[in-house]
C-alpha cells in the first residue's frame, strides 16, 4: 500500500490554508498547515515533506527571501498566490519554484491538486529538517 505523500501547506490566510487542505486530505495527502516560521520549521524538522505549497510571505519574511529560505530543501516549492509576478517563468528559472499557481484559481481546485500531485509524486526521498539550515 502506498504511504500518503505530505504537504506543507504555507499561507497567512487560514481560511484558505483550511480550504486547499481539506481539498487535499480528500486526495489522500497528509497536510501539514504553517502561517509563521517557527510552525514551517516545526514541520520541517519533524516531517518528511515531499511538496511545499506556499504564499507570497509569511510574518518576517516576504516573497523572494522566503523562497530563499525554502530553497536549500530538496522538496519541490510551489507558489499559490494573488501576488502579481512580473515574469513567472525567469523566476522560477532564478528560485526553487517549480510552479505558480494564482490563488485566484483555488476555485479549480482540480488544476491545484493536479500540480500539487504532479510535484509530490516525482519526488525521491522526502528530507526532514530544519528551514534554518
Amino acid at each position: 500500500m502506498e504511504t500518503s505523500k505530505v504537504v506543507l501547506l504555507i499561507d497567512t490566510d487560514k481560511n484558505a490554508r483550511t480550504l486547499l487542505s481539506f481539498r487535499l486530505q480528500d486526495q489522500g495527502f497528509k497536510v501539514l498547515e504553517a502561517g509563521f516560521l517557527f510552525q514551517i520549521d516545526k514541520a520541517m524538522t519533524e516531517n518528511e515533506v515531499d511538496v511545499i505549497v506556499t504564499d507570497w510571505s509569511v510574518p518576517g519574511f516576504e516573497g523572494e527571501e522566503l523562497i530563499r529560505l525554502l530553497q536549500p530543501r530538496r522538496q519541490p516549492v510551489l507558489l499559490f498566490t494573488n501576488h502579481p509576478l512580473e515574469d513567472p517563468s525567469s523566476f522560477m528559472a532564478q528560485t526553487s519554484v517549480k510552479a505558480v499557481i494564482p490563488k485566484q484559481d483555488r476555485d479549480d481546485w482540480l488544476r491545484t491538486i493536479v500540480q500539487i500531485r504532479r510535484w509530490a509524486f516525482k519526488t525521491g526521498s522526502p528530507f526532514a529538517g530544519s528551514i534554518y539550515g
